[in-house]
């Protein structure tokens, strides 16, 4: 069973009325729902709410550990220490400042007493480039070390430097989108104590639409530079399956390069531009991405124009072994139209495999060295490579592939605009 870990931060609170030395949060009553507590912690609140008994809290030196310390020590009935109690109002007071140092206590009890796993934090202000790389390094690391694999991760933004949040959720993307760690954003929660009075509650406000925009972002970014859907599949696949399905079969077109199969996906891709196909967010998002790519081509007609805008398309996306293969079979494709054959016989194997020896002048020079790239490309070997190339041989580097690629793309576009 997946693990519930609550992120959360801890400010300073103001003193209490009654007793002027001890500082708390105002009691509030918190609704998530149909459910209510009240309390003076919403992270309190949030754990109850959402069945988690883990939590990561952060803090300065200045934020009020002793109140969390004696809270969370009376709520799960553990035995308070009062002389290390002392020692946290001593040290984590008003009289702290951004300047105290973060090793001044231990907070090893104070994490105990709150729950099972869980972690109590100390971090800088973030006042300057060396503390916010601290509080960065700080979070990636408690989170790299302390998370566990399935573990569903949500991030409480109620109290403290509000830049914080920001650093939570960078630490989150890390670890998933760099690491590879199999966790679970789930949800980010705010606890709008500012209508408490007008509403004789607080509110717990479910922020995860925030989440899923940025996925789909995500999604789409990944989309539009390599024309690799599964993101956006995996995120639309509950919401709507048919166009989930759609993506799914354009992916694998365009990841194989079935050019005879480009012609109908960018049709689909027509029909999936549709916005009043899609709810919000993706409704913002996703058919920007589809109609990019549908206008790319949309002034193709015939095969060659096909295998040559996806060259292009290839080479802009960094896939230069396909944009190689699309940019040499453009140009046979390009030599049979312009020899007046048809569309069938432009497709058929013999007719192109002899056309191949009839090329010459400007489109052979393109075609000649182009194929001999091509060929090392395709023929994967520890070798060092070497082409021939105006009666002298030459070795192929990755550089002068890529420099060579884009100089065969632009020659050959100059050949086709000046025959229209």
């Amino acid at each position: 069973m997946a693990r519930k870990v609550l992120i959360s931060f801890l400010g300073t609170g103001p003193l209490n009325e009654k007793e002027k030395s001890q500082r708390e949060y105002k009691t509030a009553k918190y609704y998530f729902g149909e459910k209510e507590l009240e309390t003076t912690f919403v992270s309190s609140a949030l754990m109850e709410f959402l069945n988690c008994k883990t939590v990561f809290l952060f803090g300065t030196m200045k934020s009020m550990w002793e109140e969390v310390y004696r809270y969370f020590s009376e709520v799960n009935k553990c035995s308070l220490d009062e002389n290390y109690y002392l020692e946290l109002a001593e040290k984590c007071s008003e009289k702290a400042t951004s300047q105290t140092k973060l090793n001044g206590i231990c907070l090893g009890k104070v994490s105990d007493v709150i729950g099972e796993g869980s972690k109590a934090i100390f971090i800088p202000y973030g006042l300057n480039q060396n503390e916010i790389e601290e509080i960065f390094e700080i979070f990636t690391s408690t989170l790299k070390e302390n998370l566990l694999d399935n573990d569903e991760i949500y991030l409480d933004i109620t109290h403290s430097f509000r830049s914080l949040p920001i650093y939570a959720q960078t630490a989150i993307s890390f670890l998933t989108d760099v690491l590879g760690r199999n966790i679970s954003f789930k949800g980010i929660y705010y606890g709008m104590l500012e209508v408490n009075q007008e509403l004789g509650y607080a509110p717990i406000v479910d922020l995860s639409y925030m989440l899923e925009i940025q996925k789909f972002s995500k999604g789409s970014y990944a989309f539009e530079n390599t024309g690799n859907a599964n993101l956006l599949y995996g995120l639309l696949v509950d919401k709507n399956k048919m166009i989930a399905d759609k993506l799914k079969d354009f992916t694998q077109v365009i990841s194989l390069n079935f050019i005879h199969d480009l012609k109908s996906q960018i049709s689909v891709l027509t029909t999936l531009a549709d916005e009043s196909d899609y709810e919000l967010p993706e409704r913002l998002i996703v058919p920007v991405a589809f109609k990019k790519f549908r206008d790319f081509f949309k002034k193709a007609k015939t095969l060659s124009d096909y295998q040559f805008l996806l060259a292009k398309w290839h080479y802009n996306k960094s896939t230069y072994a396909l944009s190689y293969l699309c940019l040499i079979e453009s140009i046979i494709s390009y030599y049979l139209e312009s020899n007046k054959a048809t569309e069938d016989e432009v497709k058929n194997e013999r007719k192109r495999d002899s056309a191949k020896g009839k090329l010459s002048g400007d489109l052979y020079n393109i075609y000649g060295p182009a194929n001999q790239f091509r060929k090392v490309i395709a023929h994967v070997t520890e070798e060092q490579q070497e082409i021939f190339k105006d009666g002298k041989k030459y070795n192929i580097t990755p550089n002068n592939a890529i420099e060579n690629l884009k100089k065969y793309i632009d020659d050959f576009e100059k050949i086709k605009k000046n025959a229209h």
